[in-house]
C-alpha cells in the first residue's frame, strides 16, 4: 500500500491492491495525501488507518448508544480501544480493505438502523431519508470495492431496510440506493467492465479464497484449525501468541509461543466460549424478535412497529452477520493455506462486540439490585474481558523496543545493500517490499518462489519490480538463513558475499 502511495504522488491511478484485482486502493490513495502533509514514512502511512479506525469507533459508539445505552457504548469503546498484538496489528497495518470495511459495515448498519427506526417518524419522502439510502449505498459500494469480505455484513443490513423500509424503496428509495452502489463503486464496475475473462474481482477472489473439495477430514481441519489459530486471534486472545506460519513475520518481529498442550486448551476454550455466546445471543435476539413481533400483531390498534422490535431485529442482523462471517471463512482456503495470518478476513466479527456483550452487560447492572450467580459470573465475565484486553495492550507496549530494533535492522540492510552497490535483490515476499518502500525504491525486488526459483506471478505483485531485477545482472540473491536455497545457487554460479542484518547474500561472480 505505501508503495502504491508512493506510485499515487507521481502520477498512477491504480484501483486495486497490486496483483489482488479484489481489494481497493482506498488506503494508498491516503497515504498519498498524508505523505504530501507529512511526508514518506511508515507512520504517515498508518496514520490514515488510524483515522479510519477512529472513525469506526465513533460510528460504534453511536450505534451502540442508539441501540442499548450511553453508558454501554463508552464500554465498548474503552473495549475496542485496547486489544492484543494480534487486534492492534490489524489496525496499524496497510495490508488493504481491512479497517476500510470495517467502517463501512458499521455504516451500513448504522444508516440501516436510522432509517428503519424514523420510518413513520419522518414525512413521506422526508429529503434527508432520501439521503439516507443514498449515503447507505455509497457507503456499500465503498466497501464492495474495498473488498468483498463485506458481503455478509451487506446482506444483513439490507435485509434490515428490506424489512423495515419496504415501503420507501417502493415509493424510488430503492433507485437512489442503487445509484448510491453505482457512486461508491464505481472503480470495481469499470475494471469488471473491461476485465478479461478470469480476472475479474469474483473470479480472482474465489480462485484466491475459494471452498476447497467437499469432505469430512477438510471441514475438520478447517474447523479445528480455525478454533485453534483464527478466531482467538482476531477476537484478542493475548495468551499464548502461536503461529501456524512461524516464519513468516510480517511486522518485522513476533513473539511466536511454541504450541503446547495448554496452549491448545486456553486457545480452544477461547474459541468455545465465544462461539456459546454467539449461538446463545442468536437465539436470544430470535426471542426477542417473535415476542415484539407477536406483540405487534396482537394489537390492531398500533400504527407503527415499536422502536424496541426494529432494534431487535437490528441486533439479530449483527449476530447473524458474525455467524456468516465466521462461515465462510471456515469453508473457505484460509484456515488450511494460514490460519493465523488469515485471522484477519474474520475483522468483521467486531462489529457484532456490542450486541454479544449487551446480555452480559444487562445482567451485571443488576449485580447490586438482585445478585445471584447469573448476574455476579456476567460481572465476572466484563471485568474479565476488560483485564484480558487490557494485559494484551500492555504485551504489545512491551514489544516497542522489539519493533524499534527491527526497524533499525531494516535501515541498516537497505544503508548496506547500497554501500555494495546493490539495487536489485531477489528475496521473500514481506522483506522485499518493506525494503522497497522503506528505501524509497532505490531498492527493487524479485520474490523468490518455493525452491528457491523466480516465477512472475508468485507474490510478483508490482512486475517491474520483478523485470528490473530479471535484467539486472548484478542483482543479488538475500537470504534470511535459508541454507537449501544458498546449496541451490552455489550450483548456478551465485557466491556468498556478505552478512547484514540477519540475511546472507550471495551475488554470481
Amino acid at each position: 500500500m505505501g508503495i502504491m502511495a508512493l506510485h499515487i504522488q507521481k502520477g498512477e491511478h491504480p484501483v486495486f491492491f497490486y496483483g489482488q484485482a479484489y481489494m481497493g486502493a482506498l488506503e494508498a490513495y491516503l497515504g498519498a495525501g498524508l505523505f504530501f502533509l507529512s511526508g514518506r514514512s511508515a507512520f504517515s502511512l498508518r496514520l490514515g488507518l488510524i483515522l479510519l479506525y477512529l472513525f469506526f469507533l465513533l460510528c460504534l459508539y453511536l450505534l451502540t448508544a442508539r441501540l442499548y445505552t450511553r453508558r454501554f457504548g463508552l464500554f465498548i469503546l474503552l473495549l475496542l480501544s485496547l486489544g492484543s498484538n494480534v487486534v492492534l496489528s490489524r489496525q496499524l497495518n496497510a495490508l488493504g480493505g481491512y479497517m476500510e470495511i470495517l467502517l463501512c459495515g458499521m455504516l451500513s448498519f448504522l444508516l440501516a438502523l436510522w432509517l428503519a427506526d424514523t420510518t413513520t417518524h419522518a414525512p413521506p419522502r422526508s429529503f434527508w431519508r432520501w439521503m439516507g439510502y443514498t449515503c447507505w449505498g455509497i457507503v456499500v459500494g465503498i466497501g464492495l470495492w474495498s473488498d468483498l469480505l463485506l458481503l455478509p455484513t451487506i446482506l444483513c443490513s439490507g435485509l434490515v431496510l428490506l424489512c423495515f423500509c419496504w415501503q420507501d424503496l417502493r415509493r424510488g428509495a430503492l433507485l437512489l440506493l442503487l445509484l448510491g452502489m453505482l457512486i461508491g463503486a464505481f472503480p470495481l464496475i469499470l475494471h469488471n467492465l473491461h476485465a478479461a475473462p478470469g480476472q475479474d474481482s469474483w473470479s480472482v477472489l474465489i480462485n484466491m479464497q475459494g471452498a476447497p473439495a467437499f469432505s469430512i477430514s477438510s471441514i475438520a481441519q478447517q474447523v479445528s484449525r480455525t478454533m485453534l489459530y483464527s478466531l482467538p486471534a482476531i477476537t484478542g486472545n493475548p495468551v499464548c501468541h502461536t503461529d501456524d506460519m512461524a516464519g513468516l513475520k510480517f511486522l518485522g518481529f513476533e513473539p511466536v509461543q511454541a504450541m503446547s498442550s495448554t496452549c491448545i486448551t486456553i486457545r480452544v476454550g477461547w474459541s468455545c466460549v465465544y462461539l456459546c455466546l454467539l449461538l446463545c445471543v442468536i437465539g436470544w435476539q430470535i426471542i426477542q424478535v417473535r415476542t415484539h413481533l407477536l406483540g405487534w400483531r396482537k394489537d390492531r390498534l398500533k400504527r407503527r412497529l415499536s422502536t424496541e422490535f426494529i432494534r431487535a431485529a437490528v441486533g439479530l442482523a449483527m449476530a447473524i452477520q458474525a455467524a456468516l462471517t465466521l462461515y465462510s471463512f471456515i469453508r473457505s482456503h484460509a484456515p488450511l493455506d494460514g490460519a493465523s495470518v488469515y485471522a484477519r478476513y474474520l475483522i468483521c466479527l467486531w462489529i457484532a462486540t456490542p450486541v454479544l456483550l449487551w446480555p452480559l452487560w444487562k445482567s451485571a447492572q443488576r449485580i447490586c439490585a438482585i445478585p445471584g450467580p447469573r448476574t455476579i459470573l456476567a460481572g465476572i465475565a466484563l471485568l474479565s474481558t476488560v483485564i484480558i484486553m487490557s494485559y494484551g495492550s500492555i504485551e504489545t507496549l512491551s514489544e516497542i523496543p522489539q519493533a524499534r530494533a527491527a526497524y533499525a535492522w531494516e535501515e541498516k540492510l537497505i544503508a548496506s545493500l547500497a554501500q555494495h552497490g546493490i539495487q536489485h535483490v531477489y528475496t521473500d515476499y514481506w522483506t522485499c517490499y518493506r525494503l522497497a518502500f522503506q528505501s524509497a525504491e532505490r531498492i527493487t525486488c524479485g520474490v523468490l518462489a518455493g525452491g528457491c526459483s523466480l516465477q512472475s506471478g508468485m507474490h510478483n505483485r508490482y512486475p517491474p519490480y520483478y523485470e528490473q531485477a530479471r535484467r539486472d545482472p548484478n542483482a543479488a540473491y538475500l537470504l534470511d538463513g535459508n541454507t537449501k536455497c544458498a546449496s541451490a545457487l552455489q550450483r548456478k554460479g551465485y557466491h556468498y558475499r556478505f552478512a547484514t542484518s540477519g540475511y546472507l547474500v550471495y551475488q554470481s561472480e
